[in-house]
């Protein structure tokens, strides 16, 4: 889904079990050059038995420039939710609100260098390389180019969503990408004017092994 002047629309995926290989599901509001955008992106909610994200696939809500507000990203998972070299993210690079991440599940596994995050930052000083998708890094690189001073104050104002993870069983955490470089974990951050988020984990057992992060 993607909004510039109006609000994106809704994203609902219900199935028993749901797999995600190199694959995407996102919302985005954006303006580009010296528009500003005031549309948000919308929320996505995935009700499931079974979520398994892997091989560089994404669940992204991101607001890029403008005025709009990320959306927020709900997972309703009675059983269990794997992410494996994947990413589930919500991102402010506008005066817009991050989005926030509830997740409802059983247990949930995420491993080799996966990542769930909600961020705000400054595109103006931000190095794309720091990304761990190699189409998130190509997309942040165009996008950067094409900013104009119109919009510069529409960049990175607002503070990053919540996460909240309630997990009946166990969250682990396991790992780091094959290159090393990034960490499996669960974060918050802002680089930004904003304030980052709080991490809210409720859960029967917390693994967090080899090299992982909160």
């Amino acid at each position: 889904a993607f909004a510039a002047g109006g609000n994106a629309s809704n994203i609902v995926v219900r199935a028993n079990d749901i797999k995600l290989n190199n694959s995407t599901i996102a919302s985005f509001s954006a303006a580009r050059g010296s528009e500003i955008g005031t549309g948000s992106a919308g929320n996505i909610s995935i009700e499931a038995k079974t979520l398994d994200l892997q091989n560089s696939s994404n669940l992204l809500l991101n607001s890029l420039l403008g005025q709009g507000n990320a959306g927020n990203l709900t997972l309703k998972v009675t059983e269990s939710i794997n992410v494996t070299t994947s990413t589930v993210s919500t991102s402010s690079l506008s005066t817009g609100l991050g989005g926030n991440i509830d997740v409802n599940t059983k247990n949930l596994n995420i491993n080799n260098g996966s990542q769930l995050i909600t961020s705000n930052f400054d595109i103006s000083n931000f190095d794309p390389e720091l990304l761990p998708d190699p189409i998130q890094v190509e997309f942040f690189r165009e996008l950067i180019g094409t900013v104009e001073q119109e919009n510069i104050g529409n960049i990175g104002q607002e503070n990053s969503g919540n996460v909240t993870i309630n997990a009946s069983e166990s969250v682990t955490l396991s790992g780091i990408s094959a290159n090393g470089q990034t960490k499996s974990g669960i974060f918050t951050e802002t680089l930004s004017n904003g304030a980052s988020g709080n991490v809210t984990i409720k859960t029967g057992q917390l693994n967090i092994l080899d090299g992982a992060g909160v």
